[in-house]
């Protein structure tokens, strides 16, 4: 699970590693023809650590790749593009892009190596990995890649299990523990995330709002001290934007130039779904997975979050003829209130104006034990193909660069997710800490399995609380998909 950051100690992390850089790093041991510092003859693994850090990353004897290049292949999607790989030069004072850089050159002092990076769209990944591995071509030591096309390629036999690649640890806290337990098929794990990326944290669900405004509207509620008392729930979220909305225009047709309580889309339904804590599809136990939309709870949870969707009204773009600038343009003025969105949209906000929180998405009820944050389709997955011909080499790598990614890329994130804020709304760490810590993985959603990913969607649409008869019609396709997938999966 990936272990966020305080944003108090965010200038000791700086100071810590603009110290490591002026001393040369004399406290990362290394071993082989590099120069290395405060090793002991005969032993097997030599640990690396910071004062911040208590875990340990172990890098074998000898583990030194002079001239290496480690060659890595991520996505290139718009704003949802890997700006995490390697740097770019064109970019000045960004601390992402600055983290990226100190982490590399960290990362090449200490294998002799260097790092390439090269970005596709998620298709060409696709195409890309299966036209190297039928042709056995060793293109790419490590891919980045949504995790819906990430089990396309381990289903026709293209990545390795990561369970099995010498020196990857996935019990180690940057990597994230939520996948694995979730997206583990048959004791095989063929794609992670954590700290190695920021994609993960920018697809996550989070709840922005304008605090000016919302502060204006209710000036008696502390809605941190809400969230953190568990009262943070969709039935309290409707009774805060119930009476929101305002025709400021005096037109009398809704329109985009009106107050609304919350911005969404029809997509949201499955985020009040999965904040919930439920999924479409889950492990059964076995191994294996289930529908699991069929459970008494479940039923629901959907039954309410189409009732929250369909009972009130709300700034959507298919309704009003407005676009996505639309909505962030309204919220960063105080005519939207709340707006449920990815993470990513939250960083546009920096140069806001007016204050905006951060809030995780709401509880189902009061008596769910804890918060869960629903994870976007675009949602990305770190693999390793089966070309690779050093794998041991490409295991040590790919740890350290999580475990450098840890130290150097997460607190930067933090930085640039919270910049602009940091003074005026320090309650927004608290709420980061509880969102990036409280992942939750949908695999029918996110693979679309049944093709319930569209399906939720179109009750939606339709303004239909039909479920049931909607279930109805998909649960042999489903079964069946289910089924369909798992024998994929024998090799």
């Amino acid at each position: 699970m990936k272990n966020t950051v305080r944003i108090i100690s965010l200038l000791l992390v700086a100071i810590m590693c603009m110290a490591l850089a002026a001393c040369g790093g004399d406290n990362v041991p290394t071993s082989g023809n590099a120069p290395a510092t405060g090793t002991t003859e005969g032993t097997a693994t030599q640990p690396v650590t910071t004062e911040e850090e208590e875990e340990l990353l172990e890098i074998p004897e000898g583990a030194y790749y002079e001239g290496y290049e480690f060659r890595i292949l991520g996505k290139d999607a718009g704003d949802y593009s890997n700006i995490d790989i390697v740097p770019n030069p064109d970019v000045e004072e960004d601390p992402i892009n600055d983290a990226v850089y100190e982490r590399n050159n960290k990362l090449e002092e200490l294998f002799g190596i260097t790092i390439v990076g090269s970005l596709q769209s998620a298709g060409n990944i696709v195409n890309t990995v299966k036209n190297n591995v039928s042709a056995q071509t060793d293109a790419y030591d490590l891919i980045c890649v949504e995790m819906s096309s990430a089990f396309t390629l381990a289903r026709d036999g293209c990545l390795h299990n990561l369970y099995e690649v010498p020196h990857i640890d996935m019990e180690k806290s940057w990597w994230d523990q939520n996948v694995a337990d979730t997206m583990t098929i048959k004791d095989k794990l063929y794609f992670t995330t954590g700290d190695i990326t920021v994609l993960d944290d920018d697809c996550t669900m989070v709840q922005l709002f304008n605090k000016d405004a919302f502060s204006e509207l209710k000036p008696d509620v502390d809605i941190y001290q809400v969230v953190k008392d568990k009262k943070w729930t969709m039935e309290y979220l409707a009774s805060l934007i119930k009476d929101m909305n305002s025709d400021l225009n005096g037109n009398g047709t809704p329109d985009k130039d009106d107050r609304w309580g919350m911005c969404l889309s029809t997509a949201d339904i499955a985020t009040w779904y999965n904040a919930s804590g439920e999924v479409m599809v889950g492990p059964d136990g076995k191994g294996g997975f289930r529908f699991a939309m069929e459970d008494s709870r479940a039923m629901d949870v959907m039954a309410k979050s189409l009732d929250f969707m369909l009972d009130y009204k709300f700034f959507r773009t298919d309704q009003l003829s407005a676009t996505a600038e639309d909505q962030l343009n309204s919220l960063m003025r105080g005519t939207v209130i709340f707006r449920s969105t990815t993470m990513r949209t939250g960083r546009q906000l920096r140069n806001m104006e007016m204050d905006f929180g951060i809030l995780p998405s709401p509880l189902f009820d009061e008596d769910q034990e804890r918060y869960y944050t629903p994870t976007s389709y675009s949602m990305v997955g770190h693999a390793i193909p089966t070309t690779v011909e050093d794998l041991e080499r490409t295991g040590v790598i790919t740890e350290a660069m999580a475990y450098y990614s840890k130290q150097y890329l997460t607190p930067a994130y933090y930085d640039v997710s919270l910049q602009g804020i940091l003074t005026r709304d320090e309650e927004s760490n608290d709420m980061l800490d509880i969102i990036f810590s409280s992942k939750i993985y949908d695999l029918g959603y996110l693979f679309n399995v049944g093709g319930q990913q569209r399906m939720m969607r179109q009750l939606v649409e339709g303004n239909t609380k039909a479920y049931a008869s909607k279930y109805d019609e998909i649960r042999d396709t489903m079964n069946s998909d289910i089924e369909s997938f798992m024998e994929e999966f024998e090799f």
